[in-house]
């Protein structure tokens, strides 16, 4: 699939034993005939390929498209990782992975070498690593690559298992010189790949200096008044548009310089050197040596809502990035320049007992005021969550780190409540027909307001009035017209059906502050709930809502029958 595609959708291979014509070129767009095998090249056995009868099977139909960017994978990701997923199959796509060099081998026509990049991040055993395969005549030269070194990988995936089930066996096949980089100052390393971690909590690339992008989370100042200290997220991608990359994030701690001045929201280009130790300690953190501020007014991650004692294998992944909590707050210290409290959010929603809280930080400089808060408050909090550990293995003491005085939001000062329904394909008539049990509906139609006039979007599809209901816009305007649909602007197919550039209902809840929450309405997961239940049938449905009624009082409640 090329790069506009909205998926990380799959690849195939193509072998034509024999010839070598036509001449295919990186980025022509290709039509192929032919038969499906899971066997090409002897040493491909495993891999889905498409073998034409002849050159003639092989028609290019365009030149210089652009294909999707490596994808980064565990170099011990299993099949179920790489294979499962409809949306992101990596087979035949490319593929990235970071780790160390072993079994270097430059003899031969195969050549290539074995990296460890796997997901227990110890990238010096040499356990579960996968192999790069490259041939001599490919022009790509290994020969300033050693055993030991730090490498990012990028290329083909390919399997080589001779046996069936075909679940292993998988390697990358580099496509070009460029594909093999070493790790040093100028590696542009991802975000995710950035704040990854061994079993200690230490970063697997300590005390080495990289590059980094990514969007602020917070202005400069707010967090320290003399030195520059803000966090760093993966860019939001465009619901429909782009394809979806794991996110990541990073502290950034630059002591004693408060310039270059970095507003949330700037997108930031950092090098420097990856550690454990800025302000606080534990915090996976890069010491910059340059800060670029490359473009402004970019949209943030979203806050994920999560709980007060949660454990660090779910916390370590989503560290340094704006987190969500409703809970209870204890120990309030208003005074001094570190100030903040203890909220109770924990998973048993006891929130009196004062079990299982985390700590809320901020500063007396930054602006926030909790004058008017009081212990047993019920409160909604965001904020990046960080951690101050001392002592390895840092695998605990989280906080949330405020930004602004908009973090804090008091339950009290919100008591209203919206349940949203939805009912797909439910027609006006339905309600009182003959014979029909609406007693419910008719309850609320009798106590409240109903509108005989509506009339459905255009196009009547089920896609586009959902769109309408959470967006609160027509079809013109959020461009969702049917369950796919040609758009011409961008010449190509669209089916992933998010890609309004318009606020959904969940989103301006989410804006204020408030706590949202979807039963089977997937039109805003990631797009403004908090909270997504995956619903199922009617009763289910209908027991998912109660349940988040009962346990989490959303502010919005959006539920799709």
């Amino acid at each position: 699939t090329e790069d506009d595609s909205y998926r990380f959708a799959g690849g195939i291979a193509v072998y034509l034993s024999g010839d070598t014509s036509p001449h295919v070129n990186i980025g022509d767009k290709v039509v192929v005939t032919g038969t499906l095998t899971n066997s090409g090249y002897s040493t491909d056995t495993g891999t889905t390929v498409i073998k034409p009868s002849s050159s003639s099977d092989i028609t290019i139909i365009g030149s210089n498209y652009k294909l999707p960017e490596a994808y980064p994978i565990y170099t011990d990701a299993s099949y179920n990782d790489l294979e499962v997923d409809l949306g992101h199959r990596f087979e035949g796509m490319p593929v990235r992975v970071m780790g160390r060099v072993f079994n270097y081998d430059n003899d031969g026509i195969v050549i290539g070498f074995d990296v460890d990049g796997s997901s227990d991040g110890n990238f010096t055993d040499g356990k579960g690593a996968i192999n790069v395969k490259i041939y001599s005549y490919s022009g790509i030269d290994i020969s300033d690559i050693s055993n030991g070194e730090l490498v990012v990988i990028e290329g083909i995936l390919f399997q080589s298992d001779n046996t069936s089930p075909y679940h292993s066996g998988y390697y990358i096949r580099p496509t070009k010189q460029e594909d093999i980089i070493k790790v040093n100052k100028n590696t542009n390393i991802m975000l995710s790949e950035a704040m990854r971690k061994d079993a200690t909590g230490i970063p697997v690339l300590n005390g080495i200096e990289v590059t980094v992008s990514g969007i602020a989370t917070v202005d400069t100042g707010v967090w320290n008044s003399t030195s520059n200290a803000f966090t760093l997220v993966s860019q939001v991608p465009v619901p429909g548009i782009d394809p979806v990359y794991p996110e990541g994030a990073i502290y950034v701690y630059h002591a004693g310089s408060l310039m270059p001045s970095v507003s949330a929201g700037d997108e930031v280009t950092v090098t420097g050197t990856i550690g454990v130790n800025g302000y606080d300690t534990g915090t996976t953190v890069i010491k910059p040596s340059t800060i670029k501020i490359k473009d402004t007014g970019k949209k943030i991650l979203s806050e994920k809502l999560i709980r007060s004692d949660e454990t660090y294998s779910t916390l370590n992944t989503i560290e340094s990035m704006p987190v969500k909590l409703q809970g209870k707050i204890y120990n309030i210290d208003n005074t001094g320049i570190t100030r903040g409290f203890d909220l109770d959010a924990s998973s048993d929603y006891n929130w009196d007992d004062q079990l299982g809280m985390i700590r809320v930080k901020f500063y007396d400089y930054s602006g926030i005021d909790i004058s008017e808060l009081s212990s047993g408050d019920l409160l909604i909090v965001r904020g990046i969550l960080q951690k101050n550990d001392t002592t390895s293995p840092y695998t605990s003491e989280y906080f949330v780190r405020l930004r602004q005085q908009e973090d804090i939001v008091k339950r009290s000062e919100n008591t209203r409540r919206t349940i949203y329904i939805h009912m797909d394909a439910f027609r006006n008539d339905y309600i009182g027909r003959n014979g029909w049990d609406t007693s419910n509906l008719d309850y609320l139609i009798g106590n409240g307001t109903r509108c005989t006039e509506s009339y459905g979007e255009y196009v009547s599809m089920t896609t586009g009035n959902m769109t309408t209901l959470v967006t609160g816009s027509h079809t013109a305007t959020h461009n969702v017209p049917a369950l796919a649909f040609y758009d011409k602007a961008s010449d190509r197919r669209v089916r992933y059906l998010q890609n309004y550039d318009v606020d959904t209902v969940g989103e301006v809840f989410q804006r204020a502050g408030l706590l949202t929450a979807s039963v089977m309405q997937r039109k805003l997961q990631g797009r403004g709930a908090d909270i997504m239940l995956d619903g199922g049938t009617i009763s289910q449905i209908r027991d998912d809502a109660i349940e988040v009624i009962e346990n989490e009082d959303p502010d919005l409640l959006v539920i799709l029958f």
